[in-house]
């Protein structure tokens, strides 16, 4: 929908700056280069003026790849702009855009519908899901061309108009998430174990612009438990000023679910052994047919080891196969991937050792591996684990190292080069998309044989690349990367990262593009980061809100101890904007170079829905408390002084918050102390083991 609630207080801000400025009639280009959507910046523009030049369109619509053909659309068609930007001046409702359209002359509306979906990146879901209908058809089309929209990422999912509640449990957190709700301010959430008397405070839900649905992620919870939840509603009668606490109809006063159990029970007539079925060379179970009832658990235990010929693509091929149980078995070799499937759900890989994969070198150019003098692409994408268009699955305890080449670093370009497991959840069956849980694992390179990215997704720019949708990433160690060590590129639809240890990587976490959110980060440690010659850029990577639209990431609670930046941007097609909350950091950085190193947030748009709240900085070099902004150049803030406090004042490597008890975050300042996930005899070089440790009480 369009935003009309935390920016109107910005809005109002600039509308009140150019009041002043209207008797001399001066225009002037705005200093920011993008602190809100274009659409916003006009209608703001509009107000003050009544009017909009040229000019104001040619300083309020970026030069970017991201707004090349709206800014061309707005120019051409200017009173067509003014005449779109006058109606939403007034109508605050989306919802009646279809309405406004149907009155156009048809000779127009393929440029209405193409303004409107440049000028509010964030609405054009909404507006979409209105013109996506046989009357619009043709002007829904030409829009795209008009504007040089890539349709493809704006693919919409079908929601049920009516009001509905979808529950996704995972072994110890949750989805809730809310279909068919229009127009609501806010949506709280309490849960509580069934029978229990007393409720808790969840997080509350978020609006996804893409899907038009509301949800959030209830975490710290028990496995194979039983829990209730229920709302509180702060409806809006469209964008007026009545409100109403009614549930919405579908909508039951309080709903259950019960969360995954730590393992799977499975009948001994299902056990097997792998030297049963295995006889040397690759392992083909696609061709295996099992004998059981529909929905029962195979379990595989390796007491030999898979080890691999010289041809097979895989040493472990899994095909479509379900309901399978991989535990303690030893893979080596693997052309391409150590463990693969295609279309597979339901697949859990316990306490496995994979490692000697992927293509070896036969010729390095210009720093980059190539299997052949013949190839004309670098060695890539070979991993690991590899499961092709694959949901519903959980990898634990497992080791991932030692693959066959090393990627290249950024000297040499792109890094290109195996990763330890590469993602790809878009299972033909949407009920089966992605659901991954990986949890408690040790996915390592060496330093000079690193991977490119330790987790790696595919289909990084498009609705259905990535993790998709409800999965858990927590409590590993990932370490050695050329690129990121984790990659969420993609939908990130209630994705969680909690309780990892991050270290030796050009980047810690890469958020660019979220296409579809929220996501929350929570937790982690992110300490010592640096690609094979030293070099890194940031503990998390964000960027291409507007180009690759559009979710929001939360980031709670995680200890930062690097050279570089704490959040900064990655362009994405030109697009550096980003959509963050931040609360409860801790970023220790030990450089400072004012171009581009040594910021807690490296923030060059300045979103003007981005919230920065009670993270403490600390920088040794600058002995300053900064983030970057490109529009106003460095500038100190007071990130961390909003009872945000050092447990000891003397303390110059903190890994304690003092927290009053009225900021702490409903649901995830619930545990006192977050524990590496490390072994002891694993802990050794890495300084930082706390993982955004807290003392918080644990009510809410």
């Amino acid at each position: 929908m369009f935003n009309w609630g935390k920016s109107r207080v910005s809005l109002l801000l600039i509308i009140a700056f150019l009041s002043l400025m209207q008797s001399c009639a001066i225009f002037e280009s705005p200093e920011s280069k993008l602190s809100s959507s274009p659409g916003n910046l006009l209608i703001t523009q509009y107000k003050a003026y009544k009017h909009l030049s040229n000019e104001q369109i040619k300083a309020f619509i970026p030069q970017s790849r991201v707004f090349e053909g709206t800014r061309l659309l707005a120019l051409q068609n200017i009173d067509i702009t003014n005449h779109l930007i006058a109606h939403l001046s007034v109508s605050k409702n989306p919802d009646t855009f279809k309405d406004y359209l149907h009155n156009q002359a048809t000779e127009k509306r393929a440029t209405i519908v193409g303004l409107a979906m440049g000028l509010f990146p964030l609405e054009k879901f909404t507006i979409l899901r209105q013109v996506n209908t046989e009357e619009f058809s043709e002007d829904f089309k030409s829009a795209f061309k008009l504007t040089k929209l890539d349709p493809k990422l704006f693919l919409l999912e079908k929601t049920s108009p009516v009001a509905n509640i979808e529950i996704v449990p995972l072994i110890h957190s949750a989805t809730v998430r809310l279909q068919g709700i229009k127009a609501s301010k806010a949506i709280k959430i309490d849960f509580r174990p069934l029978h229990s008397d007393e409720w808790r405070r969840g997080y509350p839900l978020r609006h996804d612009p893409v899907s038009g649905s509301y949800s959030t992620s209830l975490v710290n919870l028990d496995a194979n438990s039983s829990y209730e939840v229920r709302f509180h509603f702060e409806l809006s009668d469209t964008f007026s000023n009545k409100k109403s606490n009614k549930i919405p109809n579908k909508i039951p006063a309080i709903s259950s679910f019960k969360t995954r159990a730590t393992q799977i029970h499975v009948k001994p007539k299902n056990t097997i052994l792998l030297s049963d079925i295995y006889e040397g060379g690759d392992l083909d179970l696609s061709q295996v047919t099992f004998k059981r009832e529909e929905g029962e658990w195979i379990k595989i235990i390796g007491d030999v080891p898979v080890i691999a010929n010289e041809q097979a693509d895989a040493a472990l091929f899994l095909g479509s196969q379900s309901h399978i149980i991989l535990k303690n078995i030893t893979v080596k070799g693997g052309k391409r991937y150590g463990i693969s499937a295609n279309e597979a759900h339901h697949i859990w890989i316990d306490g496995c050792d994979i490692s000697d994969f992927g293509r070896e070198a036969s010729v390095v150019i210009k720093g980059q591996s190539y299997a052949s003098t013949k190839d004309d692409k670098p060695i890539n994408y070979d991993a690991g684990i590899f499961l092709i268009k694959s949901g519903v699955v959980t990898i634990e305890n497992c080791k991932i190292h030692s693959p066959r080449v090393a990627a290249n670093h950024w000297g040499h370009g792109h890094p290109r080069g195996a990763s330890a497991m590469l993602i790809s959840a878009n299972h033909p069956d949407k009920k089966l998309q992605g659901q991954y849980i990986i949890r408690n694992n040790h996915f390592y390179g060496a330093p000079d044989q690193r991977f490119n990215d330790v987790i790696e997704t595919r289909a990084n720019v498009r609705p259905l690349g990535g993790f998709i949708r409800d999965s858990a990433i927590y409590g590993n160690l990932l370490e050695y990367a050329n690129d990121d060590l984790l990659e969420l590129d993609g939908s990130q639809a209630n994705i969680l990262v909690y309780d990892n240890v991050l270290r030796q990587g050009y980047c810690g976490i890469s958020l660019a593009p979220n296409m579809r959110g929220p996501n929350f980060i929570f937790n982690n440690s992110i300490v010592d980061l640096g690609d094979e010659r030293g070099s890194h850029w940031a503990a998390f990577k964000m960027g291409g809100l507007f180009s690759a639209p559009a979710g929001q990431s939360h980031i709670f609670q995680n200890y930062i101890d690097v050279n570089s930046n704490g959040i900064a941007t990655g362009g994405i097609r030109g697009d550096s904007t980003f959509w963050v909350n931040t609360k409860h950091n801790i970023f220790v950085l030990n450089h400072f170079r004012s171009s581009k190193r040594g910021y807690a947030i490296f923030d060059r748009s300045e979103f003007s829905l981005n919230e920065y709240m009670q993270d403490l900085v600390i920088n040794h070099k600058s002995k300053k408390r900064m983030y970057f902004s490109e529009s106003l150049e460095s500038r100190e803030v007071p990130l961390g002084i909003n009872n945000a406090m050092l447990a000891n004042e003397e303390d110059t490597n903190p890994k304690i918050l003092k927290i009053e008890k009225q900021e702490l975050i409903p649901n995830f300042s619930e545990r006192a102390l977050i524990k590496s996930p490390l072994k002891n005899s694993e802990q050794k070089d890495i300084q930082k083991l706390l993982v955004g440790a807290y003392q918080a009480q644990k009510e809410n």
